[in-house]
């Protein structure tokens, strides 16, 4: 009675307006259960996604009966029984199974909406390689219909909800985004000094045993340096080169390396080539046996790596764990293993055992198969065999072994242990989900959207759920203006491009410049010269022949004209100080580059910095500056 009582309470052009909802995850199936319950009756949602049984504990429009079936349908069809007015009154929701990317779902397709909602899924975009550069999709999208974006998404017990308002408020790209973490590779096999090292060094210890092993992701020690010596060499290194095959003892490799100091360090090269053989290669080897798995990166790798005397100077050495005496401790479902840290006995319990059950995963594949816990890089490589099993708890058993072989190697180093919802958080793309959060958010998203639509002033822009001593909170941020540097919102979006114009080629301007970091979908460049204005790329294959001899746009690497790979900026007549204009007609958009050359700079190298002004001669871009921003916390109790 009470949802009947507000569906009459919604006004009917509110009530009637055209609703896009981008995803049906977590969040998505809670914003259109919210959205139903208070009384729109036209929503839209699109997801390319599928349902899979670990979706079923926080995706509650979902059913055993559906897994295998399209998100967006199922959830469509799911959500009808929260209308309240439904049927006398009539009420629609239209599933898309398709990315938000294909080219129909283009700025005309979005100008028949009142309001977009985004809360991307994991794969409801899978076409970008990144949630960021999603949004900043859908950002763009509603920039160019002028249609009002209510951003929103979680992370474990935390979450956002943000709207943008063409003009009046920041939108998703205003605010520089924090850049993907790329780590050294020795950092993360010789000295990690933090847990994020040990978690990146676990996630390529699950690729090297059981996924699409890289080369890059190597899990053992990196070579002695030059300034090793043979004494440490021979009491430090001969007990972890004993446990391979062929090796020479101790004795007979001191004999050796007295002839000369070049005959140790030939035969320091002779054992790293041996000891730096493919983890995968090792364990088929040892026939997966856990065991000597476990003593392989726990005691022999430790050891190789307490004779590299220069890393142990300002740190700890790090600690060789006795994994024999371990063993015998079995793998138990304790009721905190979730929440709290768990102790070595444990760590190993579970190592041992998500060892074995992977392996049985990969046995019944066969020799060409691959396991994967990260969805992006199974679409990106659909030429391997990837398992998708019906079984819920596979995903646990994947976390499982992230954790346990985590804390190992931190308690090796010293090293906070954290909990396992700790490590599945900042393992990046095994992101842990929290129904209440996503509840939360999606109720947020909801009041936000009535509010606009009942053309209600926007005083706070964004609210975050965060967690604190007292509990949740709620933090709402006043209304920002938009940022005037901003290439996607601003009225006149300008640009610095720092650049060596003899090297830097057209097609770097356009797949990096253009469409990785200004998010561009079909760039035209028009650059005025001396002699006259010109089109040196476009969107529109054969436009340019006669002019530049080639057909460009929409080219991937892998069949873009090998002479334009090589046709740099200065041979198209760009200069230091050109101005170059770019223009996105899908999505109604230009924007103007200052060109600056520096010769210096790498052929690859680029820097691109927003700036307010044309400034003429300017050589380095201005210095950006801070904004404050005024914030509000509303406590609330959870």
């Amino acid at each position: 009675m009470a949802a009947n009582s507000q569906c009459e309470g919604l006004p009917e052009e509110v009530a009637t307006s055209k609703i896009f909802v981008v995803g049906a995850g977590g969040i998505g199936c809670e914003i259109l259960k919210d959205l139903l319950v208070a009384g729109f009756r036209d929503i839209s949602v699109i997801d390319l996604d599928t349902i899979e049984c670990s979706n079923l504990n926080r995706q509650f429009l979902f059913r055993t009966e559906h897994v295998g079936m399209s998100k967006a349908k199922v959830a469509a069809t799911s959500a009808l029984r929260y209308a309240p007015c439904f049927p006398p009154r009539k009420v629609e929701v239209k599933p898309f199974h398709a990315s938000i990317m294909d080219p129909t779902f283009d700025v005309d397709f979005i100008k028949q909406f009142r309001l977009v909602i985004s809360p991307p899924g994991q794969r409801s975009l899978l076409l970008t390689k990144t949630f960021a550069d999603a949004r900043s999709h859908v950002n763009r999208l509603c920039l160019a219909t002028n249609t009002p974006m209510i951003d929103c998404g979680t992370r474990g017990r935390i979450g956002q909800v943000t709207v943008s308002l063409k003009a009046k408020t920041e939108c998703y790209d205003c605010l520089p985004r924090p850049a993907e973490q790329h780590y050294a590779s020795c950092t993360i096999r010789n000295t990690p000094s933090q847990p994020i090292h040990c978690i990146v060094w676990a996630k390529f210890l699950f690729n090297q045993l059981f996924g699409l092993a890289d080369d890059s992701e190597d899990v053992s020690p990196e070579e002695a340096d030059a300034t090793t010596t043979a004494t440490a060499a021979d009491s430090r290194l001969a007990p972890s080169l004993a446990f391979h095959s062929n090796f020479p003892t101790g004795h007979e490799l001191s004999k050796q390396m007295t002839d000369s100091a070049n005959a140790a360090d030939l035969k320091m090269q002779q054992w790293s080539s041996k000891l730096r053989q493919t983890f995968r290669k090792y364990a088929t080897i040892a026939n997966y046996d856990p065991k000597r798995i476990l003593e392989r990166l726990f005691v022999n790798d430790i050891q190789y790596l307490h004779g590299l005397e220069n890393c142990w100077i300002n740190r700890l050495r790090p600690d060789v764990i006795d994994i024999g005496n371990q063993l015998a401790t079995r793998w138990a479902d304790w009721l905190d293993r979730e929440e709290k840290p768990w102790n070595l006995l444990q760590c190993i319990a579970v190592a041992v055992d998500s060892l074995k059950n992977l392996k049985k995963r990969l046995d019944a594949l066969g020799d060409d198969a691959c396991l994967t816990w990260d969805k992006v890089r199974q679409h990106c490589t659909p030429h391997l065999l990837f398992v998708t099993s019906s079984n819920p708890k596979d995903d646990d058993v994947a976390v499982d072994f992230i954790t346990a072989f985590t804390n190992l190697r931190s308690h090796v180093f010293h090293l906070p242990i954290l909990s396992r919802f700790e490590i599945s958080s900042l393992a990046g793309k095994i992101v842990p989900a929290v129904a209440t959060a996503n509840a939360v958010i999606a109720g947020l998203a909801t009041m936000k959207a009535i509010e606009l639509l009942k053309g209600e002033k926007i005083e706070i822009s964004a609210v975050y759920l965060g967690m604190s001593s007292c509990g949740a909170t709620l933090n709402g941020q006043l209304v920002c203006p938009p940022n005037e540097k901003c290439l996607a919102c601003s009225p006149f979006p300008r640009a610095f491009l720092k650049v060596n114009l003899s090297t830097f080629t057209i097609y770097e301007l356009e797949q990096k410049v253009l469409l990785k970091e200004m998010k561009m979908r079909s760039p035209d460049v028009y650059f005025v010269s001396p002699s006259g204005a010109s089109q040196i790329l476009s969107s529109e294959p054969g436009e340019l022949d006669g002019l530049l001899g080639i057909e460009l746009g929409q080219l991937s690497k892998d069949n873009f004209p090998a002479e334009m790979k090589e046709k740099t900026l200065k041979q198209c007549g760009i200069g230091h100080g050109s101005r170059i204009t770019c223009k996105d007609f899908d999505l109604d958009y230009s924007a103007e580059l200052l060109v600056l050359n520096s010769e210096d700079t790498e052929s690859s190298y680029y820097l691109l910095e927003r700036y307010d002004k044309v400034v003429e001669n300017e050589e380095e871009p201005p210095a950006k500056k801070g904004r404050m921003e005024e914030v509000v916390s509303v406590p609330i109790s959870c």
